[in-house]
C-alpha cells in the first residue's frame, strides 16, 4: 500500500485566496511545523502547527489557512496515533474547506485523510463513506489514475480484503489494474505497479481465480526483477508464491520449475544458509509433496528447518511453521510417531508467542545520540512509517529485518542533518497478520525493533 502523505499543493492554492499577505508569523510557524514533521518530530511539529493555527484564527473562520492549518494538525495527531483528536481537527476543517474548495482536490485530501482515520479505528462504514466521497471528487478532476486516486482506492481495497469483503475488494482493485498495465507506466514506477500485481494477485487467489492470480504474479516476478535483480529477497519470494499458484492449479511442472529457479538464484546470490533459501526449499518441498515425491520432499523440508534453526533460533515462529509442514508430510508417510512429535514443537512455540500484548504506539528505541520511532502508516499496518535523529549527516544505514521469516533488506540515506524518514512495507504474501525484527546498523549505534502487523492489531490510544 502506498503510504498516505501530505498534500504539498494544499497550501499554495490555499494562499491564492487569502487576502492581501499571509502573516509572517503563521509562515514562520508553519515553516517549523512542516520541517519537524519531516524530520520525525511529531509532537513538536504538534506543538508548532498549533501555533500557526492560532495565528490563522486572527483571520477569521472560514479562511482557507485555517483549513489547511487543521487538516495538518489532524495527519499530525493521526501519525502519532492520537485518532479522537485527529478525528476532531479534521472534521473542523471539514466544513472550511467545502466552502472554499466545493468539489476540489483540497476538499477531497480532507475527506481521505478523515477515511484513513476512521479507518485506523475500524469505523468501517464511516471510512469507506469518506474514501468514496474523496474518489468522486479526484475521478472527476485527476481522474483515477492520479497517485492521490490511486492511494485513496488502494486504502479501500485493503479495507474491503481485511473484511474479507473479496467481490468488492476485486471490483476496486480492477479499476487501477487497466492502468498498471500501461508500458509508461510500468516504465516509471515499476515497483509500484508489481506491488499491485501482487496485492491484486493475493485477492484473486482468495477467491480461488488462480489463472487470473498466474497472469499478474508472472508480470510481477518480471518487474521485481528489473527493479531488485535476480536472487533478491522480494523476486524470491514471488517466485515462490508463483509456484504456489501453479501447485494450485495442479500445474505441478511448471511449478517445479518456477521453485528450482528460485531456489538456484538465491542459493547462487544470497549463500546456502540463507533463510530465502530455506523459503524456496520449502516451496519446491511442497510440489515435491504433491507429486507424491515425499523422500524428496522430506529432505528439503529438514534443510529448511535447519536454516530457519541456524538463523532465528530454536522457538522461532517460523521454526514452527516449518515443523508444521513436516509434520504433515510426515502423516502422509505414516510416520505419525514422528509427526506428532513434531506437532507437540511446534505447538510449544506458538504457546511461548501467545497472549503478546499489543504494541503501544509510536515504538521509540534509543542508542546513543541516535533515536527511532515506528508507528504504522496505513490503515491495514502492513507499512510502517519510521522516523530517525542523530545519525552522521548523509551517512547510509544498513537495515536488515525478517517479517514472519522473510527477510528484509534495505540502504538508508540519512539527510544532511542527520535525519531520516522512510516507509517500510513488512507484509508477507499470502498472511494478514504477523510480526517483524529489524535492525538499523550506523557509524554511531545500532537499533533494533520488533513490533507485529496486521489489521488486528489493537491499538492502544
Amino acid at each position: 500500500m502506498i503510504s498516505p502523505r501530505f498534500l504539498p499543493w494544499l497550501l499554495p492554492l490555499a494562499l491564492t485566496l487569502v487576502s492581501g499577505c499571509v502573516p509572517a508569523q503563521w509562515q514562520a510557524y508553519w515553516d517549523a511545523a512542516v520541517e519537524a514533521q519531516q524530520q520525525g518530530r511529531l509532537a513538536a511539529a504538534e506543538d508548532l502547527s498549533l501555533a500557526a493555527l492560532r495565528e490563522a484564527e486572527k483571520l477569521g473562520r472560514q479562511n482557507p489557512l485555517l483549513g489547511v492549518n487543521l487538516l495538518h494538525l489532524g495527519k499530525i495527531n493521526r501519525m502519532q496515533g492520537k485518532y479522537s483528536e485527529a478525528e476532531r481537527m479534521l472534521k473542523q476543517s471539514l466544513p472550511i474547506m467545502e466552502k472554499v474548495y466545493p468539489a476540489q482536490p483540497p476538499l477531497a485530501g480532507t475527506q481521505a485523510e478523515l477515511g484513513i482515520v476512521y479507518d485506523f479505528q475500524a469505523n468501517y462504514p464511516l471510512a469507506e463513506f469518506f474514501y468514496g466521497r474523496a474518489l468522486a471528487i479526484y475521478q472527476k478532476t485527476l481522474g483515477l489514475g492520479h497517485p492521490q486516486a490511486a492511494e485513496v482506492l488502494d486504502n479501500v481495497r485493503s479495507l474491503y480484503r481485511d473484511q474479507g469483503k473479496y467481490p468488492e475488494a476485486v471490483r476496486v482493485a480492477e479499476i487501477w489494474i487497466p492502468i498498471l498495465l500501461k508500458d509508461e507506466v510500468q516504465e516509471k514506477m515499476p515497483r509500484v505497479v508489481s506491488d499491485g500485481f501482487v496485492q491484486t494477485g493475493e485477492l484473486y487467489v482468495a477467491q480461488g481465480r488462480y489463472a487470473q492470480a498466474e497472469e499478474l504474479l508472472k508480470r510481477a516476478v518480471t518487474l521485481r526483477e528489473r527493479v531488485h535483480g535476480s536472487g533478491h529477497p522480494v523476486v524470491v519470494t514471488t517466485m515462490n508464491y508463483l509456484s504456489f499458484i501453479y501447485r494450485a492449479q495442479a500445474k505441478h511442472n511448471e511449478a517445479e520449475a518456477i521453485a528450482r529457479q528460485a531456489l538456484t538464484t538465491s542459493e547462487k546470490v544470497l549463500g546456502p544458509d540463507h533463510p530465502s533459501v530455506a523459503q524456496s526449499l520449502s516451496a519446491l518441498a511442497a510440489v515435491y509433496e504433491a507429486q507424491g515425491k515425499y523422500t524428496d520432499a522430506e529432505t528439503l523440508y529438514k534443510r529448511a528447518l535447519e536454516i530457519w534453526q541456524k538463523a532465528f533460533g530454536e522457538d522461532d515462529l517460523q521454526v514452527a511453521q516449518g515443523l508444521g509442514d513436516y509434520s504433515r508430510l510426515l502423516r502422509k508417510m505414516n510416520r505419525d510417531a514422528v509427526a506428532e512429535k513434531s506437532d507437540s514443537l511446534a505447538k510449544a512455540i506458538r504457546a511461548k508467542h501467545a497472549g503478546a500484548k499489543p504494541d503501544k504506539w509510536p515504538i521509540e528505541v534509543k542508542d546513543g545520540p541516535c533515536r527511532i520511532w515506528v508507528l504504522p502508516s496505513t490503515p491495514d499496518r502492513l507499512n510502517f512509517l519510521t522516523h530517525g535523529l542523530g545519525f552522521e549527516p548523509n551517512e547510509e544505514i544498513e537495515m536488515v529485518g525478517r517479517s514472519n521469516g522473510e527477510l528484509i533488506q534495505l540502504k538508508l540515506k540519512v539527510s544532511s542533518d542527520g535525519s531520516l524518514s522512510f516507509v517500510i512495507p513488512v507484509g508477507v504474501l499470502g498472511e494478514r497478520t504477523g510480526s517483524v525484527g529489524q535492525t538499523f546498523t550506523a557509524k554511531l549505534c545500532k537499533l533494533r525493533v520488533h513490533h507485529e502487523w496486521g489489521r488486528v492489531i489493537a491499538q492502544t490510544k
